[in-house]
């Protein structure tokens, strides 16, 4: 809708096979996103904080769009001091005129209900404006047409309690 830049946008994407980096960079050069992944002209995943860090502090957070996958690769998630840490990190970044999107993975066991679990410290659950655990839905049979359902764990901001999103293969 040309809100965002895609010269604003950075995928970082630490947890991709090699195949999954590729088909991104395909994906992503098609519509002029930029995309970091560890290992590539140096790049460390352990450096995001700090270059969030330097954006706020030179002002380059402003339109800015950074994208992580995971988050778990940039911090110890399991550590309440590191997560408290990159959650200040990360509020200063969108204070500073950015948006942020952390994507993580869900406990293997789920919920009583059936729904996945939100894994990590809960530093992340209280630093962040909003999380929403994602699920695919049924598509119908021999359909290209996959259906995600996002249920909101927590949000300071307003914004649906659950919203869905369908993609085509």
């Amino acid at each position: 809708e040309g809100r965002v830049h895609p010269d604003d946008v950075i995928y970082i994407n630490a947890d991709d096979s090699g195949k999954g980096l590729a088909e991104k960079v395909r994906l992503l050069e098609a519509i002029g996103v930029h995309m970091l992944a560890p290992g590539y002209k140096g790049f460390k995943a352990n450096q995001v904080m700090d270059k969030l860090k330097e954006a706020v502090e030179d002002g380059t957070a402003r339109g800015r769009v950074v994208i992580i996958d995971t988050v778990k690769k940039t911090t110890n998630l399991m550590d309440k001091g590191r997560s408290s840490e990159f959650g200040q990190v990360c509020r200063e970044f969108v204070m500073g005129g950015g948006s942020l999107v952390g994507l993580g993975h869900t406990a293997k066991n789920a919920n009583p209900d059936g729904s996945p679990r939100y894994q990590g410290t809960t530093d992340i659950l209280e630093d962040f404006v909003a999380v929403y655990v994602a699920e695919p839905m049924r598509s119908k049979s021999g359909s290209d047409e996959r259906i995600i359902r996002f249920t909101q764990q927590k949000a300071r901001a307003d914004s649906p309690q659950v919203v869905g999103y369908a993609y085509s293969t």
